[in-house]
């Protein structure tokens, strides 16, 4: 009973706070100038505004991932609050085209924090838009080709329920699956075997868009740094060298709260490796992330 109120209170707190938090620093960064962050305040709103979405999903589904070695799967698993079975599953989907967007959201920030200080003559309130639509799509085709993989057929529904069930709390909830192996039983065989395949390929795009957005933001980082020690002013330097280091850490806590466990899991099924019951308490991962990005923000802001 303690267990379960942990994976389920945890994270509705957590969701709810980063609501909150979430709502307050748009409002206060739409509302200051500050001659330190300038522009990149656009980056921070826009950010804040999708991790409010994403929390606000998170409160809803609570969702989780769970890797199971039968038929090497990955499965996404609503609990959260009860609705309708198709509607659960279209809140896991949506779920994750925002958990892969995610992956971008980094290396947005630190592209144009890069135009900011290193591209000067580029920067304009249009360029925001332009920097986020580019890896947005890139991201969005990723969750496409795992959503279309894991979307249930009645063979996966019955043979995934039991294991469902049993995932985060023992309840009947929507999920999603997606496996490496075709069901062999399954009357559309060859629609199972091309989900299969398009998992695998899925897992290694979302991969490489990963690796692709981890060596962006090192060569934005590089030159953003190489540019701030060359500030004259030493009030500057050290405004412009807290703001990088506010830039390193949004980058680390969704990597180690979201990106991470979400990668390992799609990853296990590859290595036949069971998540157990690690995956009950990941809701509460995935629903901190977005609460301590806004903290991170407001602590500089007061620094």
């Amino acid at each position: 009973m303690e267990r379960e109120i942990i994976i389920q209170v945890v994270p509705a707190i957590a969701s709810s706070l980063s609501i909150v938090l979430n709502t307050l620093l748009i409002y206060v960064a739409h509302g200051r100038k500050n001659s330190v962050i300038g522009p990149y305040r656009y980056m921070i709103i826009a950010t804040s505004i999708f991790d409010l979405c994403f929390s606000i999903v998170s409160l809803i589904a609570s969702p989780t991932i769970a890797a199971v070695t039968a038929e090497s799967s990955v499965l996404f698993v609503k609990a959260g609050l009860k609705m309708s079975l198709s509607s659960g599953r279209f809140l896991l989907v949506c779920w994750i085209y925002l958990l892969c967007l995610s992956i971008v959201i980094p290396p947005c920030n630190f592209i144009f924090r890069y135009i900011q200080v290193c591209r000067t003559h580029l920067v304009d309130r249009k360029r925001v838009f332009k920097i986020f639509l580019v890896p947005s799509l890139v991201a969005v085709l990723g969750a496409t080709l795992l959503g279309f993989a894991a979307w249930p057929s009645p063979k996966d529904v019955r043979a995934f329920q039991n294991i469902a069930f049993r995932i985060n709390t023992n309840t009947t909830k929507s999920f999603l699956v997606a496996s490496l192996a075709p069901n062999v039983g399954d009357r559309n065989r060859p629609l199972s075997a091309l989900k299969s395949t398009i998992l695998l390929v899925s897992v290694f795009y979302l991969t490489i868009v990963l690796i692709v957005s981890v060596a962006a933001m090192i060569f934005c980082s590089h030159h953003i740094f190489v540019a701030v020690r060359q500030a004259t002013s030493r009030k500057t330097k050290r405004q412009q060298q807290q703001l990088h280091r506010l830039l390193i850490v949004q980058c680390i806590i969704p990597f180690i709260f979201v990106h991470m466990p979400f990668y390992l899991c799609c990853l296990a099924p590859l290595f036949k490796f069971d998540t157990g019951v690690v995956a009950d308490y990941l809701p509460i991962l995935f629903s901190w992330s977005p609460a301590i990005n806004p903290l991170v923000v407001m602590t500089f802001e007061n620094t």
